[in-house]
């Protein structure tokens, strides 16, 4: 009796799971977000292409967008950016959609400002609301324009 409820535990763990990916992406602060990338806006993808091949092949795109906000890094009506893979249904997933409004936080790199959806620190503006409020709040305003962070 033993043997046979111990051999039906082992086959059901066997065979009665399906496949299962763990997700396990780190979730930093606004701050410490803010103060480890180069470059914090809000903005429109209004065009995007291929990325060039000379380019690092983990880039997929060369997505332009319409900043709406932009609390670090200059001041630009427009950016492009390098637009990484994304793995629908996996992490953070981020499709690169015209038309869509994205938080994004990015530092330059070799070939540009790149952008990963996955595990990344950029998303769908819609459902961040609450961090573009934060980062209108009085500390990003005052710390960002008055005193930028010194890079080491």
């Amino acid at each position: 009796m033993r043997f046979r409820f111990i051999l039906g535990i082992t086959v059901f763990m066997l065979f009665g799971s399906s496949i299962g990916y763990a997700c396990s992406c780190s979730d930093p602060s606004i701050r410490a977000k803010f103060r480890g990338y180069d470059l914090v806006f809000a903005g429109t993808v209004v065009d995007y292409k291929d990325a060039p091949q000379t380019i690092n092949p983990n880039f997929i795109s060369l997505a332009t967008l319409k900043v709406d906000k932009q609390w670090k890094g200059g001041n630009s009506k427009t950016i492009d950016v390098l637009w990484g893979f994304d793995a629908k249904g996996m992490c953070n997933d981020l499709p690169l959609i015209k038309g869509e409004r994205y938080l994004i936080y990015t530092s330059r790199e070799k070939d540009g400002y790149g952008v990963y959806p996955e595990c990344g620190a950029n998303y769908v503006a819609k459902y961040h609301e609450d961090e573009i409020k934060k980062l209108d709040s009085f500390w990003f305003r005052f710390s960002a324009r008055t005193f930028p962070f010194p890079k080491f």
